[in-house]
């Protein structure tokens, strides 16, 4: 009977960690922060079954000065990171920032060299995972 309770509680434990939303449901879905200058977005994309994410720096006279596609390593169904810069990049010679993105209770997280960035469309991003969600 303990066991039974045990297995009860671990299984409600284990899914109250995380919510419903797995990292993939931000697929093609912008992440927006600020920066000293325009702004940076990050989107996870998916190219013949590889999924990669597309950092675009904004500029005041375009709208992206620069885009750098980074390879991803996929942790687990709620978080990636990525740190190696793409062959197929149109920047090379960039700073050497290591990135973890992770969804924990339906919120989107992003980090970079271990410090958490405030992300500008938050709530848009926990809104449509509600929808996500709701649709399953």
């Amino acid at each position: 009977m303990k066991k039974v309770l045990f297995a009860i509680v671990f299984t409600f434990c284990l899914f109250a960690v995380h919510g419903d939303s797995k990292i993939m449901d931000i697929e093609n879905i912008p992440i927006q922060v600020n920066d000293i200058f325009s702004g940076q977005g990050f989107t996870l994309k998916l190219d013949n079954n590889r999924y990669f994410v597309l950092r675009e720096y904004y500029g005041s006279g375009v709208d992206v000065a620069c885009r750098i596609l980074y390879d991803v390593n996929l942790v687990s169904d709620y978080q990636i990171d990525f740190d190696k810069i793409n062959h197929m990049s149109s920047k090379q010679n960039v700073e050497d920032d290591k990135f973890i993105l992770r969804i924990e209770n339906d919120e989107v997280e992003l980090f970079i060299n271990g410090l958490q960035i405030e992300i500008v469309n938050k709530i848009e991003l926990v809104n449509t995972l509600k929808c996500i969600n709701k649709s399953y």
